[in-house]
């Protein structure tokens, strides 16, 4: 007797293109009917025959429909020569094609419109447009603008659907053979999965590594199958401050599991086989070129491996493969899949790609949409109640808001029954996949070693081998799921002036990102980088700290730091800096007690949303178990340095002084010779048209001010004087440029 881990009655089989003893307009892959419709009989081909359903496939564009068995006779009527009707539509159609042609060729002849070789002969393709002698110009003109406006397009028109329908019968006598075609395809399919069944068995397509050696479990001892998809991150929660592990840290993972306590927690019994996966969700990774991008598609591959985990007394083993076994080993003892009856599944979808549901499930979303359903109407009632200043516009709730609709019963009514059924069982191979899998360890594996000689396709082995754990102490939690932003508000409440807290870095390096970005975008030399980064740090800038006493609250709730940094010119006393956040962003170390984390990592709803807790939480533990030492305490505002002796223009001033002589007309007051040699004389014209640092470039100009093929660059302004009598250049004038302010509306991050 075969064992699998899930069992349903095999669905009906399709029924055979051919019967015995079949009625000449008995439904049959390649026969032809006319299909009833709204606009008239359509011819159309029967192109797959299904348990309950007779598809057809209609000429025109190839549609296709699907009719069940009960209403197939009230709509369809038997063609007995569809050979001759194909042939006599495609000549009939020729025929009429020629038929317009000529009328075309007529046309033109008849207006004196030299023929194309495409319309005709091409003995007069040298005819030129004439008029006839004994034709008015005026009425000539009347007919070449009639034939031109109405009725060659009229004509080519009429050519175009007739070439369309033409297309459609030739077309029609293909249909018959791609249905055959496609009859093959299932017997393809039985092939690949018995291919792919063999490497199962085989391990052709897995990998099995020892990552730790010791005694195996005694000889009987049962195989215990856990139902759940564990997450490598989750788990040990490896990198949590990096955005999570990686599949590079795949040997870290393995000498973390190998620990006793970790060992015991993950792989409880003597025999145990768990699925893992690196991460459940895609990590966050910066892409600065094409390259980066190309290696973090192949690392977001990786990422999604599935591994076996396999433990045999104090031996562990680590599968690779690349089968992807779902979330789920196998399913629960009430799956819908497991039961497959009449009216008892919903499906929704088309083809291959269906989702099915239970009875349950589908009546909640039917209780879910009448709920939503009333709802709409009392708040349309309330509306109108108001006055018509005050209401407010509320959509009915319609057909296409229902989440219920697309669902459809799994009976023998619907003729999508084979495609539900097919799916189903899909799904139930999949499941078995891992049956396969372990029966291949049994057989040619250490990995299981030593074992009795089980057969899992057998009953009796089966239940001796194996133990399933439908991780239901696991998964499901009594209780409502942990609020982690609560927690926060609850730990912050007692926040103040000096508290250590954690958060305040990344939300700095986050803003700080913000400006550079700004920066970027308004400078040319960047316009070509798409990359801008999503956090950070100034060069020589340490930021407020991982850890940081906080120097100030203000009346917005924001919490404010101060530090120093390094002066980026000359000698002097360190900058001071300050920056300011909201309290959401941080966590009060101070107010965090040992071994909060546990309450959102012992429930699997909050572990695997770790990256949203761990970066803090895991921190602050690490805090107060003192592997970061002790916070500095706060220190005081840096003296400013001394200002530098004053000649009586302020740099500001004199920056503007030097930015109005741009664009402006002016003379040399002295000679200048260049490094190159070149001599330019003294009272020679010239036109400012840049400053840099101080200094200046001029460019040669006429006595009208236009600009000659002669430049100088890093001229003083002793150097030459202003020519008002020749106007200034708007074009070198200089523009102020309004400063780029960045605030974070949706931290409230400033600074």
């Amino acid at each position: 007797m075969k064992t699998d881990l899930v069992h349903a009655p095999s669905p009906e089989l399709p029924r055979a293109d051919s019967i015995d003893g079949e009625q000449p307009d008995t439904p049959k892959v390649g026969r032809w009917y006319y299909v009833k419709e709204k606009g008239g009989p359509s011819l159309a081909c029967v192109t797959q025959l299904g348990s309950n359903y007779i598809e057809l496939t209609h000429i025109v564009g190839e549609s296709s429909e699907r009719i069940h068995e009960d209403e197939f006779w009230s709509r369809c009527e038997f063609v007995t020569d569809p050979e001759a009707l194909l042939r006599g539509n495609a000549e009939r159609c020729r025929r009429e094609l020629d038929g317009l042609m000529e009328e075309v060729k007529l046309l033109t002849a008849k207006l004196g419109v030299a023929p194309s070789p495409e319309l005709g002969s091409g003995e007069a393709g040298a005819m030129a447009l004439t008029l006839a002698s004994n034709t008015p110009a005026a009425e000539y003109k009347t007919a070449l603008v009639k034939a031109k406006d109405e009725t060659l397009p009229a004509l080519f028109e009429a050519i175009k659907t007739k070439s369309e329908e033409y297309a459609h019968w030739l077309g029609a006598q293909v249909i018959p053979m791609k249905a055959e075609a496609r009859k093959l395809k299932p017997a393809i399919q039985r092939v690949e999965d018995r291919i792919f069944s063999v490497e199962l068995y085989a391990g052709l397509c897995e990998e099995v590594q020892l990552i730790k050696d010791g005694q195996p479990a005694a000889l009987t001892e049962p195989v215990h199958l856990f139902q759940r998809r564990l997450y490598m991150d989750e788990e040990c929660l490896a990198n949590y401050d990096t955005g999570g592990m990686e599949f590079k840290d795949i040997r870290a993972f393995d000498r973390w599991l190998c620990r006793k306590d970790n060992l015991d927690r993950v792989l409880p019994f003597p025999r145990t086989v768990v699925a893992m996966r690196v991460r459940r969700h895609d990590k966050e990774r910066e892409v600065q070129s094409l390259s980066d991008f190309i290696r973090f598609l192949d690392l977001k591959q990786f990422d999604k491996l599935t591994f076996l985990y396999i433990r045999n007394g104090a031996q562990v083993y680590r599968l690779s493969t690349k089968i992807d076994f779902g979330e789920k080993l196998f399913p629960d003892a009430d799956h819908p899949t497991l039961a497959p009856g009449e009216g008892k599944l919903y499906a929704k979808g088309s083809g291959d790609d269906f989702t099915v549901i239970g009875e349950n499930e589908y009546r909640a979303l039917v209780e879910a949409d009448e709920a939503k359903e009333r709802e709409n109407k009392r708040r349309i009632k309330e509306e109108a109640k108001k006055p018509k200043a005050e209401r407010q516009w509320v959509s009915s709730f319609s057909y296409f808001d229902r989440q219920a609709r697309d669902y459809v019963p799994f009976t023998r009514a619907s003729v999508e029954y084979d495609d539900i059924a097919r799916r189903i069982a899909r799904q139930m191979e999949q499941h078995n996949r891992v049956v396969l899998v372990l029966q291949g360890l049994l057989d040619r594996s250490p990995a299981l070693h030593p074992h009795p000689p089980w057969r899992l396709y057998d009953g009796d082995g089966f239940a001796q081998a194996l133990r399933l754990h439908r991780d239901s102490d696991r998964v499901l939690v009594a209780g409502d799921k942990p609020d982690f932003e609560a927690y926060r508000v609850r730990v912050n409440a007692s926040i103040a002036v000096g508290s250590v807290t954690i958060g305040q870095e990344v939300a700095w390096e986050r803003f700080e990102a913000k400006k550079e970005n700004a920066r970027r975008d308004s400078d040319h030399r960047w316009s070509r980088v798409e990359y801008r980064p999503g956090r950070f740090r100034p060069s020589g800038d340490p930021g407020p700290g991982r850890f940081a006493r906080i120097a100030r609250l203000d009346r917005k709730g924001r919490a404010h730091y101060r530090w120093t940094k390094e002066r980026s010119k000359g000698d002097g006393p360190p900058v001071g800096r300050t920056y300011g956040c909201k309290t959401e962003r941080l966590l009060n170390v101070d107010g965090y007690q040992a071994g909060d984390y546990k309450l959102f990592f012992a429930d699997p709803r909050t572990r695997q949303e770790y990256l949203r807790w761990a970066p803090l939480l895991l921190a602050a533990e690490e805090y107060k178990a003192g592997r970061h030492g002790e916070t500095a305490p706060l220190m005081d505002k840096p003296k400013p340095a001394p200002k530098p002796q004053s000649d009586g223009w302020s740099e500001y001033a004199r920056r503007k002084v030097l930015q109005a002589l741009l664009g402006k007309a002016v003379r040399l007051v002295r000679s200048i010779t260049t490094k190159g040699g070149t001599k330019y004389v003294k009272g020679s014209l010239w036109r400012v048209t840049d400053l840099s640092r101080g200094e200046f470039t001029i460019a040669g100009i006429d006595k009208d001010g236009e600009l000659e093929e002669r430049s100088i660059r890093c001229v003083s302004r002793r150097d030459f004087e202003v020519v008002p009598e020749i106007a200034d250049d708007p074009k070198y004038v200089h523009k102020p440029t309004k400063r780029v302010v960045v605030r974070d509306e949706e931290d409230g991050d400033d600074e």
